[in-house]
């Protein structure tokens, strides 16, 4: 299971967001570049990066979970050791799973709204911007329940030391 979350979230999406990154900058360059270059600027490339940052940002954000460098009151946490520390822990990843899940299917819903909506410039289906917040949601879901798995497992190893 450890090597199915790393091939998954550190291989594969960690160089979709870097491909996305890289994506997001030349587009951006290239709207600079056609503002100040071509008698006509593109206007697609607004609309482009408006779609690579909303992946971008919302991938992202599952990476910086995986990593565990979002935003936490660690004052709070420290305070807590043992059993209350591993109990904080759970918690935290049910308030996660719960997360993942209304992002999941609540983004599943906007997804088919998107489905019958076009893009203004490039005439995309809206469904290709809004599919970035049920994936999220999945993602986030999967990696909160393999932590969650982590929890219960650790726990359950030091009581058979006791």
């Amino acid at each position: 299971m450890k090597a199915f979350i790393y091939v998954l979230y550190e291989l594969i999406l960690g160089n979709i967001v870097k491909i996305l990154g890289i994506s997001l900058v030349i587009t951006i360059l290239l709207q600079i570049a056609g503002r100040f270059i071509l008698p006509h600027p593109l206007s697609w490339t607004e609309e482009l990066a408006r779609f690579l940052f909303i992946w971008f940002g919302f991938l992202g954000s599952v990476i910086t979970l995986k990593r565990k460098m979002h935003l936490g009151i660690e004052i709070l946490y420290q305070k807590f050791t043992g059993r209350n520390k591993k109990m904080l822990d759970t918690i935290i990843q049910m308030f996660i799973i719960l997360f993942g899940v209304i992002l999941f299917i609540n983004g599943l819903k906007l997804v088919e709204i998107g489905n019958i909506q076009k893009s203004p410039v490039m005439r995309w289906p809206m469904s290709y911007f809004y599919s970035a917040i049920p994936v999220t949601g999945l993602l986030i879901l999967i990696y909160s329940l393999f932590s969650l798995v982590k929890i219960f497992q650790n726990t359950s190893e030091q009581d058979k030391k006791v």
